[in-house]
């Protein structure tokens, strides 16, 4: 199950124009990312809830033939928190199966997860890894086979008990089901993790050397566009690389006194003007015209969008409906 569901406060106003599975990192919507990822490890039948802006999504994934595999949809009038979304889809789930955010930008290697957690004859098991600033995530303290020991959620600075961030990747068996109740917004990190902790149950964390990053704000949002562009992540972005850093759309036009200054990606029918700069970390939507002597960098410029000639956008992220201003 994907959890598209939420409204992505933290991300608006890009959120007020696109859901957040639909965000474009390099070229390419977050939530398409997991698919591949859910593809790729042989995940064929795929439950997304929506609630915020659902028509893109649907518009863009169908029923998931393109990519491999079947997508159904839950529609929420109301949001019931992560745990409760997935009480709201038993009827869905009659073997092991997993859960993950639809803005999860990770490589995670989910069969070795699954296999770790059959292994430990698990009822829950959340993917950890290893991060510098705790205060935004769930925190797990485990020993050293993995059963987990504690788990804090979003801890205070200084009451973190490890460095080890749960991200949101989870497997369990279908009994997980018996400790959601029914029509309640219920959420895994503040009530259901809690909650095995004290009933003593199979909790297991599985410490993944892995990429991710969770695209919670604006700023974990243009890293993630950067970190595929250098590369960071195991996943395969749109364009192919005619040379090394520069992600290359379909009919793209450069004028040639134009610069490109790597890395860089570019959509499907971007063009950029004379003496523009482009890079380095610069994503073009498809469509996006960068007009003459204009700089674009350390930037995400969305689908469509005008730069006017002589402009510098930096450090910025220009959604379709923007609008860039030579004064401004």
């Amino acid at each position: 199950m994907i959890l598209a569901a939420g409204e992505g406060t933290r991300l608006r106003p890009l959120t007020n124009y696109l859901p957040k599975g639909m965000m474009p990192v390099a070229n390419r919507p977050v939530m398409e990312y997991v698919v591949r990822l859910l593809a790729s490890h042989g995940f064929s039948d795929i439950l997304v809830n929506l609630h915020h802006m659902p028509e893109p999504i649907q518009a863009h994934f169908s029923d998931g033939r393109d990519l491999g595999v079947r997508i159904s949809y839950q529609r929420e009038e109301a949001l019931l928190g992560t745990a409760g979304s997935v009480k709201r889809a038993a009827g869905f789930f009659d073997d092991t199966f997993l859960v993950i955010g639809c803005d999860d930008l990770t490589d995670v290697d989910l069969s070795a997860i699954l296999a770790f957690h059959r292994d430990q004859k698990a009822l829950a098991t959340i993917a950890t890894c290893v991060v510098e600033d705790t205060s935004h995530y769930g925190v797990v303290e485990a020993d050293g086979c993995g059963r987990i020991l504690s788990f804090v959620e979003k801890p205070k600075p200084g009451e973190s008990p490890s460095n080890l961030a749960n991200t949101g990747v989870y497997f369990f068996e279908p009994e997980i089901l018996s400790h959601i109740p029914e029509s309640e917004v219920y959420d895994f990190g503040r009530q259901i993790f809690p909650s095995l902790l004290e009933k003593g149950e199979r909790f297991y964390a599985y410490g993944a050397s892995c990429f991710w990053r969770d695209i919670g704000d604006i700023g974990q949002y243009l890293h993630a566009n950067f970190d595929i562009l250098d590369g960071k992540a195991a996943v395969e972005p749109p364009g192919g690389a005619k040379t090394p850093g520069v992600l290359l759309g379909k009919g793209c036009a450069m004028a040639p006194s134009a610069a490109l200054d790597r890395p860089v990606s570019l959509g499907d029918g971007a063009t950029i003007g004379t003496r523009a700069v482009v890079g380095p970390y610069a994503v073009l939507g498809a469509g996006t015209h960068v007009g003459a002597r204009a700089v674009v960098r350390n930037a995400v410029v969305w689908n469509g969008v005008e730069v006017p000639d002589g402009t510098e956008v930096e450090h910025c992220v220009v959604t379709t409906r923007g609008e860039v201003r030579p004064d401004g």
